[in-house]
């Protein structure tokens, strides 16, 4: 799983992708039990945003972008219809 083995990487692609659409936050959920992939990915948008690739004028260009983490409401199943 990309969210444990290299977080870098998806606060990279989410801030590419959000440059290119314009958006100014982004928010990832996450379901109850990805606690660890939770923390990892937190500690990347820290690291990231001390960086200056995210926050308030990133890298004095006028862009703002933030990344916030929150916990999915939605229940982890699928309901299928029976033929």
């Amino acid at each position: 799983m990309m969210l444990e083995s290299d977080p870098h990487r998806l606060v990279e692609g989410i801030a590419i992708a959000s440059y290119a659409i314009g958006a100014s936050t982004a928010i990832v959920f996450f379901r109850r039990g990805s606690e660890h992939a939770r923390q990892r990915l937190q500690k990347a948008i820290d690291s990231a945003r001390d960086y200056g690739l995210l926050g308030h004028n990133v890298f004095s260009s006028g862009y703002n972008l933030d990344i916030i983490i929150r916990k999915s409401q939605v229940h982890s199943f699928v309901a299928r219809k029976q033929h």
